[in-house]
């Protein structure tokens, strides 16, 4: 298996911080966090909606580029890539499009500034190595929490099956550990409602890697939120239980990293023996893009045949109907 690319040759005083995590983590409440902590966002937003009225705090740039290039590479998101992705034509201009937006952002100002798309987990390789290019230092914010409450939200909200929000959330979870190698802030949900000042204290300690004194801000965090106390859902994949519940005693136990990536590792080769079929899905998908392009270029032919036979019924009409006026003339 591909060993991941690491940071290196970075540059002090150009930092970004990074928030990953599956959707209806809790990424949205990280980012509030972040921006009250005096961490910069992007100006480009996307909108609230009734799904998230607080707002997404994802800029609107960057999701339109990971949607595009998700779309080009698997024909499910709850799918994992196939092998040689970062090498297709799509990505390497993905990685040019997403250097432009992350030039004009550092350069800003002298504090941190961050940005959160759910899709960033399965594009770290092309995150970092664009980092590198940079020369710019991440941190890296994991927003976690238990999957049978990510489970029934996706539901809710989305309408998503169990099997497939399961899937989305073991292959984005495993990449976030994975191509950081575990070298990130976790940041459970429900610590927010259980302990939210010292969640917030360790988040800023964290983010400006110093002792912060947060004195007079408070966590942006309302008890509306606290949605998670009564998943009733059973997980069914094996693998999400064993994950998670290697991620919970590491939140005990911050030595445990070293048996958490072990288990990382062990998933992502039994994950890796479903890439091949991945590729043929994916191939599957763009030949019938292809025979859906040929059924529209013939109906597209199909309506320039009917587009001049109209012009010549209206002209012969328009013809009727001058003779029709002469014959009235005359009589």
């Amino acid at each position: 298996m591909t060993q991941p690319e690491q940071p290196q040759n970075l540059t002090p005083g150009r930092e970004v911080i990074v928030v990953l995590g599956v959707g209806r983590s809790g990424t949205s409440l990280a980012m509030q966090a972040l921006e009250t902590l005096g961490v910069r966002v992007s100006e480009n937003m996307i909108p609230p909606n009734v799904s998230n009225p607080k707002g997404f705090y994802e800029d609107a740039d960057i999701v339109a580029i990971h949607k595009h290039l998700l779309n080009t590479l698997t024909p499910n998101p709850s799918m994992p890539l196939r092998e040689g992705w970062m090498n297709t034509p799509k990505a390497k201009q993905a990685l040019k499009d997403l250097k432009v937006i992350v030039e004009a952002q550092v350069t800003v100002g002298p504090e941190p500034w961050a940005f959160k798309d759910p899709r960033t987990s399965t594009f770290l390789p092309l995150w970092i190595r664009l980092f590198n290019q940079l020369k710019i230092a991440p941190r890296f914010v994991l927003a976690l929490r238990h999957p049978q409450a990510i489970i029934e939200s996706f539901a809710q909200q989305y309408g998503n099956d169990q099997a497939s929000t399961e899937l989305t959330f073991l292959l984005r979870t495993l990449d976030a550990l994975y191509y950081t190698g575990g070298d990130c802030h976790f940041l459970p949900y429900e610590h927010w409602f259980k302990q939210s000042q010292q969640t917030f204290q360790q988040l800023a300690d964290f983010v400006f890697d110093q002792p912060m004194d947060i004195s007079g801000k408070e966590p942006p965090v309302s008890e509306q939120l606290n949605r998670s106390q009564s998943a009733r859902v059973e997980l069914h994949n094996p693998l999400v239980r064993e994950l998670y519940q290697q991620l919970e005693v590491t939140l005990l136990q911050s030595d445990n990293r070293k048996e958490l990536m072990e288990c990382v590792h062990q998933q992502r080769d039994i994950l890796a023996a479903f890439k091949p079929w991945c590729a043929f899905a994916a191939n599957q998908k763009n030949i019938n893009r292809q025979e859906k392009l040929h059924d529209v270029k013939d109906l597209e032919q199909k309506l320039k045949i009917c587009q001049k036979q109209l012009r010549r019924y209206t002209f012969s009409t328009k013809e009727y109907q001058a003779a029709i006026k002469a014959l009235e003339y005359f009589f």
